[in-house]
């Protein structure tokens, strides 16, 4: 199977705007987390990552969209400027989202996934018909594999990725429901981690068939997919799911352990998903490779994590060097992990590993390359 090539990648995230701010961000040590309540709502304060008033005001102002089709087509603007207009009949627009409009759940306007990917190609003037992949958690990673599939096949020659979801008083009510969020900013493989932080955000991805040079290199990928059926929300214990996706990732890329000089994974604060991506990550021999989480900068983006997470781990690789995972401090699972606490330079950092893993069992992996 052949490698696809990275074109440009854009996120916007209430820690601020771009790859590159939000990698320096990241890189200084700052955070959108703060404590936020929903105004008259039963829920108590929690600490989340949310785009201020005034950014969502500016959103809904952008486009004739929703809110989040304007921030969607906000953040592929700039990408798409890569590509020549007589293009677009050659692109292919995918849309990774767990939710979609869930801020309009009250009003007549279509709750349809699809309606959604429909009015950003409108509003992108994208010829063929949207996909949407809404594969919980891992929806982002999911969306670039159907991209390098769809792309394999040659039906296109670009791919569109976009990831983007929303945080509402119903979307926090769920988890809350759930006892998943942590009582202060999560805590990523930390021994007194104690749950997930939600946020919010928007993530990019042009895609195409031919190589292209960024900053003198190319960027590739190839990656896998895999289920262990396990719950319908509980992550597996034995981590199954997502060594068979590591496993196949690596063997479609012909990548070895040694070759893979860091590891960017779902990393979410939560007992049973960190506990079960340390198990994989020892039994699949990566261990002792440098593992980070960005959740503890800007939380857990839902639907468009896999895309935002991606993208900053692409600039950890133009830069060699592995971001620290904020909020940690200790290792606090079963198995022993190898996590920087400060930004960790590396010689050559030309393979890194990326995973999303969500509920229903979901667990994607995706291997780039630098060549």
């Amino acid at each position: 199977m052949n490698d696809v090539y990275i074109l440009d990648t854009n996120v916007i995230t209430p820690l601020g705007k771009g790859v590159e701010n939000v990698y320096e961000a990241i890189r200084a040590g700052r955070t959108s987390i703060a404590e936020y309540r929903f105004p008259k709502s039963p829920l108590p304060p929690y600490f989340v990552s949310k785009f201020s008033e005034d950014e969502t005001d500016n959103f809904r102002q952008l486009n004739e969209g929703s809110l989040l089709e304007n921030a969607i087509v906000e953040a592929a603007g700039p990408i798409m400027s890569k590509i020549d207009h007589s293009d677009l009949k050659k692109t292919i627009l995918i849309v990774a989202t767990t939710k979609g409009n869930i801020d309009q759940i009250n009003s007549n306007s279509s709750q349809s996934l699809i309606s959604l990917a429909k009015n950003i190609t409108g509003l992108l003037q994208i010829p063929n018909k949207p996909l949407v992949v809404s594969n919980a958690c891992a929806s982002g990673v999911s969306a670039l594999l159907v991209a390098q599939n769809l792309l394999q096949s040659d039906k296109y020659q670009y791919a569109l990725v976009c990831g983007g979801d929303l945080l509402t008083e119903f979307v926090l009510s769920g988890f809350h429901a759930f006892q998943a969020v942590s009582k202060g900013p999560c805590k990523p493989y930390d021994k007194n981690r104690s749950g997930m932080t939600p946020g919010e955000g928007i993530g990019t991805f042009l895609i195409s068939r031919s190589p292209v040079k960024m900053n003198g290199k190319s960027y590739s990928f190839q990656g896998s997919q895999a289920n262990d059926a396990n719950h319908i929300s509980g992550p597996s214990r034995t981590g199954r799911g997502l060594q068979k996706a590591i496993r196949e990732a690596m063997r479609h890329t012909g990548v070895s352990n040694e070759e893979i000089s860091a590891l960017n994974c779902h990393g979410t604060g939560t007992i049973y998903n960190d506990e079960m991506e340390a198990i994989a990550l020892n039994k699949t021999g990566l261990a002792d490779t440098p593992i980070n989480s960005y959740k503890g900068a800007f939380g857990h983006c839902f639907g468009a994590a896999g895309l935002i997470e991606s993208a900053i781990c692409l600039e950890q690789m133009k830069r060699n060097e592995v971001l620290p995972s904020m909020g940690f401090s200790e290792v606090g699972t079963s198995m022993e992990l190898t996590i920087p606490v400060n930004s960790l330079p590396l010689s050559n950092l030309d393979c890194s590993l990326k995973t999303s893993s969500g509920f229903g069992g979901n667990n994607s992996a995706v291997i780039f390359k630098k060549s």
